[in-house]
């Protein structure tokens, strides 16, 4: 098995899971000012600029499996529910 160093900058809502035999090893946390209310980019003066971005690496293996998403799937569909998916459609 082969493990490989995962690197991401993330900001605000978007998110993604690493899915290893059908369990959520690793969980991105959104970033956000209060509910309803992520980080965003841009530059005016309700906007945060990219030094709020979080760096993350994360360590992958042959056979992980990652989702990567905005706010739309993840507020819609639970983890348990992704744990399925990977380990009966994949």
């Amino acid at each position: 098995m082969c493990d490989i160093v995962h690197a991401c900058v993330n900001l605000g809502d978007s998110r993604f899971v690493a899915i290893r035999d059908g369990v959520i090893v690793y969980k991105l946390e959104i970033q956000q000012k209060g509910f309803d209310y992520p980080f965003q980019l841009g530059n005016g003066v309700k906007f945060d600029d990219s030094s709020v971005a979080q760096e993350i690496k994360v360590i992958v293996r042959t056979r992980d499996v990652i989702v990567m998403s905005t706010d739309g799937l993840f507020d819609n569909v639970h983890n348990i529910e992704l744990e399925k998916l990977r380990g009966t459609h994949l």
